[in-house]
């Protein structure tokens, strides 16, 4: 077997192990980031081992403190658990204890206010205080713009506001302004790289100009998150620029900023002439309307249902038939063959639970929770040859019970599947919302992802 081979096939059993790792013993996770080679890639694991480690066993994160303080993400350890592991540091460690806090209060702004009492006594607590104060006050005044924005704002001012909606109601109207937003307006060049990236990547199939593009592609490679933004970047990049880095990761979005042909093979997603489908549901509110929604769709079709899950059998047409299985609301289910197609339903923060049901004999997988674009590096890393749908902003219930049965007639047909057809075709029955879904073809993040993770793992 030739050198590179073993080397990729090493690392992506290291890859697998370290992620397997980061939720059941993620000190021993952390350990093994050493054993991968690529520099982004071990950080990138190193943060979630980390992260996992200062929530379960704050005394071992503590031990640890010293060789992560020096890492951009170091705020990314939950106020919560912050407080927690500079318990342990605080006498022998003040200088990093005081930098953990800080820089975790000014990215959990909200607990680190609600925990005033438990540092604020401590040389440095008005510091932590300030630090929550300052980005909480932006962001609840930036809410407020969002839900009822004044006339006047400027193009900038609109981008900003866009780029810090966080739910789901501020995305929706974030997504509003922001297609208001004329991108040929030169005040828009004076927008932070970081911000304006966030902002464009929300929006359907932007045409941003040359300079604007220019300027958001700033500073990708001193970001916190390197990989992350510059698969913002795929989003709205449509040729390669002069201000592209020439690091690795300017390299590959030079290689992928090119579109996916529209064709998609659907015998990949048949065996034997069937289909087999997998929705996941949660248990909520709003899982059990969208599980209703979902039964009413195929009522056309056989269903058959028991306490825990139901089956939803296709008419046969030709050689052809679709097997759907769904998971009733709050129960398991387990199944015995493979899906090629996996639907996840149902709010955002319930995906953690969808996610250990991906593989790489996935071949289709749909995110239609709220914002699905955020998840597609984790979908990608599970299921790399799996064509990704998602969303930019809103998931709608009625909008994906529609599009969905759409996509599994036509899948039946038998007919040539092209994915820009198929959107223009649902894009007059359903609507505003349908404009922030995503076809793979068009899917620049997912692809720049699946790039960079065979790119990390053939590392030598």
């Amino acid at each position: 077997m030739p050198p590179e081979v073993v080397a990729v096939a090493e690392q992506r059993a290291v890859y697998a192990q370290v992620r397997e790792l980061v939720s059941i013993a993620p000190k021993l996770a952390f350990e093994k980031t050493a054993l991968l080679r690529d520099p982004l890639l071990r950080s990138r694991l190193r943060k979630a081992a980390y992260l996992a480690l200062a929530a379960r066993a704050p005394e071992d994160a503590a031990k640890l403190l010293p060789s992560v303080a020096g890492e951009k993400w170091l705020g990314a350890v939950h106020f919560a658990a912050a407080l927690d592991v500079a318990w342990h540091t605080v006498r022998a460690q003040p200088e990093l204890s005081k930098r953990l806090l800080v820089e975790s209060a000014a990215r959990w702004p909200d607990t680190a206010l609600r925990a005033r009492a438990q540092y604020i006594d401590l040389p440095y607590g008005r510091e932590i205080f300030d630090a929550a104060t300052e980005p909480l006050t932006f962001e609840r005044r930036a809410s407020q713009l969002l839900l009822a924005p004044p006339a006047g704002l400027s193009g900038a001012e609109k981008l900003t506001l866009a780029a810090m909606a966080r739910t789901d109601l501020e995305i929706d109207r974030a997504v509003a302004l922001a297609r208001g937003v004329d991108l040929k307006d030169p005040s828009l060049l004076g927008m932070p790289p970081g911000m304006l990236r966030a902002a464009l990547a929300q929006l359907p199939d932007p045409n941003v100009p040359d300079a604007l593009a220019a300027r958001a592609i700033e500073g990708i490679d001193a970001a916190e998150d390197p990989v992350q933004e510059a698969a913002r970047a795929a989003t709205f990049l449509r040729k390669p620029l002069p201000g592209l880095s020439s690091s690795y990761l300017g390299q590959l979005l030079r290689a992928h900023i090119a579109e996916r042909g529209d064709h998609f093979d659907t015998a990949a997603l048949f065996v034997d002439g069937v289909n087999t489908q997998r929705y996941v549901f949660h248990d909520d509110v709003d899982g059990a309307e969208s599980f209703a929604s979902f039964l009413a769709a195929y009522a056309d079709w056989r269903v058959e249902r028991n306490d825990n899950s139901v089956k939803i059998s296709s008419p046969r047409n030709g050689a052809r038939r679709i097997e759907i299985f769904a998971n009733v609301p709050g129960r398991a289910l387990t199944m015995k063959t493979p899906p090629q197609v996996i639907v996840h339903r149902g709010h955002d923060h319930h995906i953690e639970a969808t996610l250990p049901l991906l593989d790489s004999g996935a071949r289709l997988i749909y995110l239609g929770s709220c914002r699905g674009m955020q998840n597609v590096e984790d979908v990608v890393m599970r299921s790399p040859n799996a064509a990704v749908i998602a969303t930019r902003a809103i998931g709608v219930t009625a909008v994906n019970d529609a599009f969905l049965k759409a996509l599994n007639v036509k899948l039946l047909s038998g007919e040539p599947l092209r994915w820009d057809a198929v959107w223009n075709s649902m894009r007059p029955k359903l609507g505003e919302h349908f404009a922030g879904y995503v076809p793979p073809h068009r899917n620049h993040a997912a692809v720049f992802f699946e790039a960079w993770l065979r790119h990390a793992l053939a590392a030598r």
